[in-house]
């Protein structure tokens, strides 16, 4: 698991300097080849080598939280990643205790789920949830749908879950308009100026308009579109690797 992980992290990094690529260009990318090609971060070798080392097989417990910082005060070009990548290191941690335990539900409860709870609070971000979500629709073999996800996961309607409700908020809204063109998506992310979900509704909004699409021309509109082509293209494209991935 952990070498799924460190190919989801990489796939965050490169997607991120795709971004900075798209910025330079002097023209809109074609294709998906002109995007891998173009020249972007000089950074993003060597992230993709620490990112390897903080997500691999190497890195134990909640010490895996300094060296994420530690890898991003290295390379601050990918500074907005940060939080991110905290979400990664506590999806690693999960699936170390669900490993050493005969019950998965077992693990949430256990002194050990509770000290990464206590090294990540008020780390991380809320796509933690949405792969979490990734990963039990990979073992229920079901596919994500965000209605799902609102209702049936995160229990917005519920009301001891009233939180989460104000947090999704642009989500049950954006429920209408899951299914729009593509442009008209990333437009309505652009216009989400005040709420703090604001990085993630283009990506998820996009990943779960069409989870099996071909995710490159989804990309392509990202860099031509979006007002945050790097950081919504990073997200997007690490959705789409979880989901390949099933975590």
């Amino acid at each position: 698991m952990s070498n799924a992980l460190v190919g989801l992290g990489q796939t965050l990094v490169e997607a991120f300097a795709w971004g900075y690529a798209a910025k330079a260009a002097p023209a809109p990318f074609k294709t998906i080849d002109e995007v891998r090609t173009a020249p972007s971060l000089p950074e993003l070798p060597a992230m993709k080598t620490a990112i390897a080392e903080v997500l691999g097989p190497d890195s134990q417990g909640v010490g895996i939280f300094a060296k994420a910082d530690a890898v991003i005060d290295r390379f601050p070009a990918f500074e907005d990643l940060r939080e991110f990548l905290i979400d990664l290191c506590v999806v690693r941690l999960m699936t170390e205790l669900e490993a050493d335990e005969e019950e998965g539900d077992e693990v949430f409860e256990s002194p050990e789920w509770q000290k990464i709870e206590n090294a990540a609070a008020d780390r991380g971000t809320e796509l933690l949830n949405v792969l979490i979500y990734i990963k039990e629709c990979g073992l229920a073999d079901a596919d994500p749908d965000l209605e799902d996800f609102l209702y049936e996961y995160l229990l917005v309607d519920d009301e001891d879950y009233q939180d989460e409700l104000a947090i999704y908020e642009p989500f049950i809204k954006g429920l209408e308009i899951v299914g729009a063109p593509l442009k008209q998506l990333i437009q309505a992310g652009n216009d989400q100026h005040d709420n703090e979900m604001r990085e993630l509704f283009t990506p998820m909004m996009l990943f779960f308009r069409e989870a099996e699409a071909q995710p490159g021309k989804i990309t392509l509109a990202l860099l031509e579109h979006s007002a945050l082509p790097e950081l919504h293209c990073a997200l997007y494209g690490l959705l789409c690797a979880a989901l390949a991935a099933r975590l």
